[in-house]
């Protein structure tokens, strides 16, 4: 009943319970503490601590009950000033402790100026016969109409431990007011929710809380972190991607999928897209819904990946055709106005193949000025499938200075050791090049060791197929792997080492089975003397 009252970040609740004389104040402290119906109780409980995890968000609360004698009037005032929330009880078989609610407990609180939420319970329900029957939301919609600090009013029986009487009668109210709210299974969605709006219509906020708090949210209705643990170890060049179960969930629930969306925001904040499905109704857990794929140095080995979403890092001086780029992967038509690109941006979409199975492009532009501080991380070029390099095929400078930035990525790739396929990709083919523009770009690409310049003009929607072989190049994560000539000697001399160290070894091998021949030998001839 606290459900709607308890900020979060709170530390400890302190709850004071008050009303008339012998209206089951203690009786309910008890069977809330204890799950059991006391047969002898004392007059005035001493401060009751609940377990702990009764609370959905682990918040110890302390509940204090209190004396309705006159001469304990003062200390009643202490604890009222004291308390997170008040519990201002009557009793169900005598209509007179209903009646002093606003004859004298409400006013009092106004009185000693007690701003906290208060919850109106009717004890004793168990006692109330026929004659006394009443609607209890006909009396209490007035009241707290006046009295806008009662956050909710129920009565219920400590001796039926605490359970609110209309439960019993769920299903038949909604069935009266809803007949398709419910069916041979129990409540339908609709029901679920037309049950929740009556609670809520009735004031009744704290079992829709509790519902909520049931299922993970917290007081701002997000799901709470602990709910959306991602149960596995990811290493830097391992991504998340979505299951084909959680997959065809969505497809379900939308009647026009939009995957790319999903992808991106899976391999970017997988936590957030996991909240997002279960939202939705996707109430199947982490394990079912994401799949974690191999390290890209497992799929190196292995000349092949089992990864659906590949992202490809666009790297390009100012100017190159980058923006271009991602506006063609996401079917925009060209436009004229050039404004340049200052913060990272990001395309994504589903690439048909040609018969082949259909894979998700994620392509992610850096500005030129952010590069450096983009491979100052160690494990920058570990979650890129590929990286693509764009220069503009008519402007000479473009061209060198693509050359470095393929120069830089490349050396990062080898000093970290998350090397990546690189396409140097020659835009605004529509322009007339200069003099050596293709001798030069293709000496470059054939200084790294990777395939001729791909030349794209995306104004006339000439693409040579560069999204094809962006996915191709991620797929066959061993192939056009750029190496620069330091990389080149580096890697010579680790063959030169390793051949070494083998020879090393096979002679090792080779003396140690020669020792230990002629010592068997010595031993049989010494045996035979």
């Amino acid at each position: 009943m606290l459900g709607g009252s308890i900020s979060g970040g709170r530390t400890n609740v302190r709850v004071v319970v008050v009303g008339d004389r012998a209206t089951g104040k203690s009786s309910l402290i008890t069977a809330a503490a204890t799950v059991n119906f006391p047969e002898e109780v004392l007059p005035v409980l001493p401060p009751t601590r609940l377990p702990a995890d009764l609370y959905p968000d682990n918040v110890p609360v302390t509940i204090i009950d209190t004396s309705s004698s006159l001469g304990s009037r003062g200390k009643v005032a202490e604890e009222l000033k004291l308390a997170d929330a008040v519990v201002l009880a009557y009793a169900c078989d005598r209509p007179a402790t209903l009646n002093r609610l606003t004859t004298f407990w409400l006013y009092e609180f106004g009185r000693l100026e007690i701003r906290v939420p208060v919850i109106v319970v009717g004890c004793k329900l168990d006692k109330r016969d026929e004659e006394h029957h009443m609607n209890l939301e006909q009396v209490m919609v007035p009241i707290m109409q006046q009295f806008r600090e009662i956050e909710s009013c129920i009565e219920c029986s400590a001796a039926k431990l605490v359970q609110p009487a209309e439960i019993v009668g769920v299903k038949r109210v909604v069935q009266e007011k809803l007949p398709q709210g419910v069916n041979d299974l129990g409540l339908t969605l609709t029901g679920f929710l037309f049950l929740h709006a009556l609670f809520i219509e009735k004031g009744r906020f704290e079992t829709t809380w509790t519902v909520l708090r049931k299922f993970g949210y917290n007081d701002e209705i997000k799901l709470k972190d602990d709910s959306l643990t991602i149960p596995f170890k990811k290493a830097p060049d391992q991504s998340l991607e979505l299951t084909s179960e959680a997959v065809e969930f969505l497809k379900g629930v939308f009647s026009t999928f939009d995957t790319d969306k999903w992808a991106l925001m899976t391999l970017l904040e997988p936590a957030q897209s996991l909240a997002n499905l279960i939202y939705i109704g996707y109430n199947c857990g982490a394990a079912s819904a994401l799949r974690l794929t191999r390290r890209s140095s497992v799929d190196i080995k292995k000349q092949q990946t089992d990864r659906n979403v590949y992202q490809g890092f666009v790297f390009g001086p100012k100017g190159s055709g980058k923006s271009a780029l991602l506006k063609s992967l996401l079917g925009r038509p060209f436009s004229e106005n050039y404004a340049a690109t200052t913060d990272e941006h990001y395309a994504v979409n589903v690439v048909d193949r040609l018969g082949r199975t259909k894979k998700t492009l994620v392509l992610r532009e850096i500005p030129e000025d952010e590069v450096k501080m983009l491979l100052s991380n160690k494990e920058s070029l570990a979650s890129c499938d590929v990286a693509v390099v764009v220069y503009d095929s008519s402007d000479e400078y473009s061209l060198k200075r693509a050359s470095e930035l393929l120069m830089t990525v490349v050396r990062r790739g080898e000093v970290s050791g998350f090397m990546v396929p690189c396409l140097f990709v020659a835009a605004k083919d529509d322009l007339d090049s200069y003099p050596m523009a293709i001798k030069d770009s293709a000496k470059i690409c054939q200084n790294f060791g990777i395939d001729a310049p791909i030349h794209i003009s995306v104004k006339e929607r000439d693409l040579n197929s560069v999204l094809n072989r962006i996915i191709t190049a991620a797929e066959h994560p061993h192939l056009s792997v750029p190496e620069t000539e330091v990389g080149r000697s580096q890697k010579r001399y680790r063959h030169l080492v390793n051949r070494s160290l083998m020879l090393t070894s096979v002679v090792a091998a080779v003396a140690v089975v020669g020792l230990a021949a002629y010592r068997s030998y010595a031993a049989r001839k010494n045996t035979s003397s």
